[in-house]
């Protein structure tokens, strides 16, 4: 006679197969190069450009941040939060304030080759959101906190180079899982 196993039996098996799966997940992600889900497209002024030059290349690029450089060299970072700040507080115009007195320094970089648990520990560290990616002095692409929080959340961005938000397809089905999630 066969002994037959319990509804709960079987939940708990299922249970500690899907806590399994998460862990070892969880671990792959961790360990996955920045460069896989980094953007490649940066935008970057000249630290001699002003805010209204940085806001506008937001714009025209869809991007909350833009990397600033001084001679040819990494030099800072400018946010949208940064742009806000300083035009509320100080009462300046965009087109007075240069990204050489605005940019955040020192610029917190990461290699491509550094793990994505490294990233969130760095943005972790410095309370920072966007993070360069550095390769030899170049910059090369670009970290998020959205890129960190997406790639954890929707499993077809674990597996493209520089996922494509530019795909229709795939950005409705992110939205689609995204709201699942919530």
């Amino acid at each position: 006679m066969m002994m037959q196993e319990s509804p709960n039996g079987i939940l708990e098996i299922l249970d500690s197969f899907m806590k399994d799966d998460v862990l070892k997940d969880l671990y792959e992600q961790g360990i996955m190069p920045v460069e896989c889900i980094m953007r490649r497209d940066v935008a970057s002024l000249d630290h001699t450009h002003t805010a209204y030059d940085a806001a506008m290349l937001m714009m025209e690029k869809g991007t909350e941040c833009i990397v600033v450089t001084a001679y040819g060299k990494l030099f800072g970072m400018i946010t949208e939060r940064d742009i806000i700040c300083m035009v509320v507080g100080l009462n300046i115009p965009l087109r007075n304030l240069i990204l050489s007195f605005l940019a955040s320094r020192p610029l917190i970089c990461i290699s491509p080759h550094q793990t994505v648990e490294d990233a969130v520990e760095i943005m972790k560290k410095y309370n920072i959101r966007q993070l360069p990616v550095v390769d030899v002095d170049k910059l090369v692409g670009l970290v998020t906190a959205r890129d960190l929080a997406m790639f954890s959340y929707v499993p077809e961005i674990r597996f493209c180079k520089n996922y494509p938000f530019h795909d229709a397809r795939i950005q409705k089905n992110i939205i689609e899982k995204l709201i699942e999630f919530e």
